[in-house]
């Protein structure tokens, strides 16, 4: 079972109808809750929509509606690939923070913490060679003298 490494993810969205594009190149987002930022500047019962549009479909769908005083957070489960694009607006005069996950590749996850990791994605403690979990100590060119030395312990 290979290990996924995660970090969170979040994006606002300014009202007035500004449009904000989601995706990432090399990591898949998933979208967990929008929620209103600003709620207070607001009276009770103001409404505003989230719209999306999957790419350059052109067409906007409504994902959710909120209303101050009653639905000012809303749990969301939207999908976006690595390589693909979702746009966001708001319809109406409030700021919504999108926030998530998203799953890291093993390539920039092993760059996050600075060591190496094995084919599955766990991680390998500093100084432990991937493919038998040898000892790493110095480099190949070591002189046979050193060698020499550690056999004279021995006897």
């Amino acid at each position: 079972q290979r290990l996924v490494r995660m970090s969170f993810w979040a994006a606002s969205l300014l009202p007035g109808g500004k449009v904000e594009t989601v995706g990432e190149e090399f990591t898949d987002v998933t979208i967990t809750r929008a929620s209103i930022s600003n709620a207070e500047t607001f009276k009770d019962g103001t409404r505003a929509s989230l719209l999306c549009m999957n790419g350059d479909s052109g067409k906007w769908i409504m994902v959710c509606r909120f209303a101050i005083g009653r639905e000012e957070s809303v749990p969301l489960r939207l999908y976006v690939a690595a390589q693909n694009e979702l746009k966001f607006k708001v319809s109406g005069d409030v700021k919504v923070d999108l926030s998530g996950y998203q799953a890291l590749p093993p390539f920039l996850d092993g760059m996050h913490h600075g060591h190496e990791h094995d084919e599955e994605g766990n991680c390998l403690p500093a100084g432990e060679d991937e493919e038998d979990g040898m000892e790493v100590e110095g480099s190949d060119d070591e002189e046979e003298g050193d060698e020499e030395e550690g056999d004279d312990d021995d006897e």
